[in-house]
Order: structure tokens, then C-alpha cells, then sequence
């Protein structure tokens, strides 16, 4: 059965992890969202709860998912 995101309402797709479940969309909506979802949209609102502004929540997390990537990549380079 395909789940769909309760944000966007595209398919939800395999994380690079290989998690398929989705993303708890509280407080955006009830349900699960997808992975873009989740980073775009339900983590800066969830910052913007605890006292971040829109700004510096989204700095924050293009910070994290940005050390993400280069730990993705280093991860890979390492293997070769």
C-alpha cells in the first residue's frame, strides 16, 4: 500500500536509511509526512515553538542537514 504525505501529498519514499514509515507531521498536521516534509516544513515549525524564529530555524537545520551530507560523503569516501 502507498502512503502519502499529509503535507504535500506525494508518495512517501525510503529515507537513505531505508526507513519507509514517514515522519510524525505534529504540530503541521495528524498523520505522516514525508522526508522533504519533514525537514522543511515540521521541523521549523517545531523550532518556531520553542522561541526560534523563522529565520534561524531554517539556518539551523540547512546547518544539519548540510553536516549531514558531508557526513554521508565522508562515510562513502571511506569505504572506497
Amino acid at each position: 500500500m502507498e502512503k502519502i504525505c499529509v503535507i504535500c501529498e506525494e508518495e512517501i519514499k525510503a529515507d537513505p536509511d531505508g526507513w519507509d514509515g514517514g515522519h510524525n507531521a505534529a504540530p503541521v498536521a495528524k498523520g505522516k509526512c514525508c522526508g522533504e516534509c519533514n525537514v522543511t516544513v515540521v521541523s521549523v515549525a517545531r523550532m518556531k515553538q520553542l522561541g526560534y524564529s523563522q529565520k534561524d530555524a531554517v539556518a539551523t537545520i540547512s546547518e544539519h542537514e548540510r553536516q549531514l551530507k558531508n557526513q554521508a560523503f565522508l562515510r562513502e569516501w571511506r569505504r572506497k
